[in-house]
């Protein structure tokens, strides 16, 4: 308990003395776990397992104080790795049949191959899960022990963005399924699903605009989307002219104009005909 006296008087010089005789008791209970559990400062990943990060925020203070005197520092990549970890975990934990948690969690362990090997990164395996786990979801709600294909179809309807992370789950299914039908992801399915969730969201964007509201910036950038079929650009690359007669604009993106229409030169039956 010796660690506290320094602080404290670390802490004075930040805060004032009567500040830090207040708030000096919260930080009693970090010292006390760190004298019981190990006698000194574990290595942060240790640390990070036993309190996890509600616990490191609320020793902030004292942690600041030892990365100011000792170096002691809880990097971001690993308060990363643990936030990524916990999510994982809750995902493992959704699924009621065991057959289909002892599936998943074959498709773990072969992800994290992958994660070792610097391949996969820990957050797109979560995304891969969780998309696996939304398709077990899908099959489960029909009463179905297996997935079939129209299931597929039916998630990637209403979530045509999580196929890139389902391919590896369909391509762990198959090679499981024996003789029975190969499941595949639709392309053609979900670039039709794409398109009209995003022609949805242009057409809000069209009568928020001649209501008034001001989404100029975020008309623009998913009309390069929509209208170009351009990759989706964060708006800082780019700009934007609007014409003398008030019916567009042009916008430059990488060096290339495009021409776009202005939503509030649209009748609604135009936008409803995006």
């Amino acid at each position: 308990m010796t660690t506290i006296l320094p602080e404290g008087a670390w802490l004075q010089l930040k805060i004032g003395n009567q500040r830090a005789a207040l708030s000096i008791h919260r930080h009693l209970d970090f010292f006390m776990l760190i004298d019981e559990t190990w006698g000194v400062m574990p290595p942060p990943e240790h640390l990070l397992m036993q309190v996890g990060i509600g616990g490191i925020r609320r020793a902030r203070v004292p942690l600041r104080w030892l990365a100011s005197v000792r170096g002691y520092v809880i990097s971001d990549a690993l308060l990363e790795e643990h936030v990524e970890r916990d999510r994982i975990r809750q995902i493992m934990t959704e699924l009621s049949c065991d057959a289909d948690s002892t599936l998943l969690s074959g498709y773990q362990a072969e992800l994290e191959k992958r994660v070792s090997m610097g391949t996969l990164k820990l957050r797109s395996l979560r995304a891969c899960l969780r998309a696996a786990v939304d398709l077990l979801h899908t099959a489960k709600s029909e009463g179905r022990g297996i997935v079939e294909q129209h299931q597929i179809d039916i998630l990637l309807k209403i979530k045509p963005g999580i196929a890139a992370n389902l391919w590896g789950f369909i391509s762990f299914l198959n090679a499981r399924r024996g003789g029975l039908a190969v499941l595949v992801v639709d392309k053609k399915k979900i670039e039709i699903s794409r398109r009209s969730k995003l022609e949805l969201q242009m057409i809000k964007l069209a009568i928020a605009a001649r209501s008034g509201s001001d989404v100029q910036r975020t008309w623009i950038t998913q009309s390069l989307v929509y209208f170009h079929r351009l990759h989706p650009a964060p708006s800082s690359e780019v700009t934007s002219i609007p014409d003398p007669e008030g019916n567009g604009y042009s916008v430059t993106l990488a060096g290339v104009t495009y021409w776009i229409p202005d939503p509030r030169s649209l009748s609604l039956v135009q936008a409803k005909d995006l």
